[in-house]
């Protein structure tokens, strides 16, 4: 594949869209299964994902279980990711008094439990067919997200129109007299990369010109397998994920980032500038690939699977 799509390209021991394991992976697969560790690991997720589905749903009747709902939430994700094998989520920095909205990479589906764990059930942006998943669908009504049309909103574009204006209206809501809003936690990249690089910001989070806290979340895995969902089924990434013997994340919380009067007037100045800020101290790369690009590779890299096969 072309280095062009560097930031998509499965960095771990697995190879191409982890396809490609060598004896060392499939023996350390097979003894984990052989004590049946993926089969308890999930048997808790299920668990826990009923439990929390529960909970949410009783949220919604219950006032006093609503108010109670982030802790929670928060004590369900580290359980949850105890349970895929996440044995602690390392901290570094601290969540800032003033932090309403967090923006981060986007690496794995972990991210959202990392975020709850940390943030104590921070509303998401989500794409508007999550809403319409059983149980999923439901969490994420319960977890006050966003529901956007990805594909209409424009990377980079300073107008406050489709996603961006829904996102611009739940930050109106943080500040609104008398309302109690959860806070926001961002992927502002729009989609996930191989934890190396750091991709180009849409600029839905810095419409406001609130401050906000950028996060750096940190997998370990080039040795085993990796958790970034960059090239990789989500069924794969999930039996992979729970028949690994221990995965590693680390949570990045630098400083409060506050914007200039020029980043405030240019949303998309605002956005470069935290993306520079999170770029050094995550000791990522810049890449300029987009949505667009990832698909582009995706299918690519089916073409050249088909190819070997015939």
């Amino acid at each position: 594949m072309p280095e062009h799509y560097a930031a998509f390209e499965r960095r771990d021991s697995w190879g191409t869209a982890a396809r490609h394991p060598g004896a060392r992976q499939l023996l350390s697969v097979a003894a984990c299964w052989a004590t049946g560790l993926p089969l308890l690991r999930a048997g808790a997720v299920l668990h826990l994902l009923a439990s929390f589905f529960l909970l949410c749903s009783l949220a919604k009747r219950l006032a006093w279980l609503q108010r109670r709902l982030p802790v929670l939430a928060s004590l369900h994700a580290r359980a949850m990711l105890f349970a895929c094998g996440f044995h602690c989520v390392r901290v570094l920095g601290r969540r800032e008094p003033g932090a309403r909205v967090f923006v981060s990479n986007h690496v794995s589906h972990c991210d959202i439990l990392v975020a709850i764990a940390v943030a104590r059930l921070p509303a998401f942006i989500a794409k508007d067919g999550v809403r319409r998943v059983p149980v999923v669908g439901r969490i994420a009504s319960a977890m006050d997200c966003v529901f956007v049309h990805r594909e209409r909103e424009p990377a980079n574009s300073g107008a406050p129109s489709g996603a961006a204006a829904a996102v611009l209206a739940r930050l109106s809501a943080l500040h609104a007299p008398g309302r109690t809003a959860r806070s926001l936690w961002v992927f502002p990249e729009g989609t996930t990369t191989n934890n190396d690089f750091l991709l180009p910001f849409k600029t839905g989070a810095f419409l406001s010109g609130d401050a906000v806290q950028p996060v750096v979340l940190r997998y370990g895995g080039r040795r085993g397998f990796s958790p970034a969902y960059e090239s990789i089924e989500a069924v794969r990434s999930l039996l992979l994920l729970l028949s690994q013997w221990s995965n590693q994340v680390e949570v990045l919380l630098l400083p409060l980032y506050r914007p200039s009067d020029e980043e405030r007037a240019s949303p998309a100045l605002y956005a470069a500038g935290v993306r520079a800020v999170m770029l050094s101290a995550g000791g990522l790369q810049p890449s300029e690939l987009t949505l667009a690009d990832k698909r582009a590779y995706h299918a690519a890299l089916r073409e050249a699977m088909r190819s070997k096969q015939a």
